[in-house]
């Protein structure tokens, strides 16, 4: 059954990327190799490393990363300050038994907030800034050394900090060498209460980056009956796996004040919209399907509406020289349609 419908709210909210560990062999020359796609380019993200971040930070020369070296390994990765401390011109052990046969007085950074570059190789590379991510350029990139850090942890960090006793708690857990698993999902090391934390204070992240927003729906079209959808069309973007999950399609077109919010919508909050509604991108959608509608407010209630998770198949965003933003776009929904009031809510 296809319905039609006019009104009703769209939700855009980023779903951030489950924190994920690599291992040294993931080092690419100057960057790191992610598979994880959920992470995106320009994103901040905070790196974690029980060994050290292998990041050239505050023009060190080297990466603070002193159990991270590598000083008998047919030189696969580069040698650290340690050498200076326990041998004489490089060649020999230390003269003195007081000399540390170790370099004691080095602190480990373990861990940075900083932003990612991605190519479509996967390789990711880190800069101070946002600008500077998107850009790419070699001029203000944050050295990565050729050093064993034995794993290294993404964790998505959209805005200010996480607790600093949280950040040790998730560090204390970070295994100290990925190696042998390459890549893996904190699910496998991280205890259920950090895993808990860091959503919460993704989701508080999220509200105050302005990862989230509401557009209002002018039209829309949903069908309901799978049996009817073009599952050929929608399998070459979604895939097999997702086609079996259908529980719905349409299309929907939608509008939002560009200057709702502060009465400004920049460059950043352009880039983010376009962003959350790429294809394969996630929103929540609410139908109106009755309503004591006025012309300038879709939010009367009490008012009827199915509630449904959708993905984007196609979308377009439109910005005109008025401060209307509109939105088009088609989409699957994978989850279960449900049916509510405003009164529920």
């Amino acid at each position: 059954m296809a319905i039609e419908g006019r009104y009703g709210t769209l939700e855009l909210k980023r779903e951030w990327a489950n924190p994920t560990a690599v291992g040294s062999q993931a080092l690419a020359g100057d960057a790191i190799t992610l598979d994880n796609q959920s992470f995106w380019r320009g994103d901040r993200v905070l790196l974690i490393s029980q060994r050290g971040i292998p990041v050239v930070q505050s023009g060190d020369a080297y990466a603070r990363c002193p159990d991270g070296y590598s000083f008998y390994n047919d030189g696969v990765f580069d040698t650290g300050p340690g050498v200076a401390a326990r041998t004489v011109g490089g060649q020999f052990y230390a003269a003195s038994d007081r000399s540390a046969f170790y370099e004691t007085d080095i602190s480990a950074d373990t861990e940075l907030y900083c932003h990612m570059s991605r190519d479509d190789m996967d390789d990711c590379q880190f800069y101070d800034t946002e600008i500077q991510a998107w850009s790419g350029s070699a001029n203000n990139r944050l050295n990565v050394a050729n050093v064993d850090f034995g794993s290294l942890l993404f964790t998505p960090a959209p805005s200010g900090f996480y607790d600093p006793a949280l950040v040790e708690a998730a560090t204390e857990f970070v295994p100290v060498d990925v190696a042998r698993n390459g890549e893996i999902g904190v699910s496998e090391f991280w205890p259920v209460e950090v895993r808990n934390q860091v959503r919460e204070t993704l989701d508080a992240q999220t509200e105050a980056s302005d990862w989230k927003c509401t557009a209002s729906l002018t039209d829309w079209v949903f069908e309901m009956n799978t049996a009817v959808l073009d599952q050929t069309a929608i399998g070459e973007r979604f895939g097999e796996a997702v086609k079996g999950l259908l529980r719905g399609a349409g299309s929907v077109n939608a509008f939002m004040d560009s200057s709702a919010k502060d009465k400004t919508f920049d460059s950043s909050a352009l880039l983010k919209l376009t962003l959350m509604t790429e294809e394969g991108s996630k929103a929540k959608a609410r139908f109106r399907i009755a309503a004591n509608q006025s012309s300038d407010n879709c939010s009367v209630s009490p008012t009827l509406y199915y509630l449904a998770d959708i993905l984007f198949s196609k979308s377009s965003v439109n910005i005109a020289a008025t401060e209307m933003i509109t939105i088009s776009a088609e989409f699957v929904s994978t989850g279960t349609c449900k049916i509510g009031t405003d009164m529920d809510r």
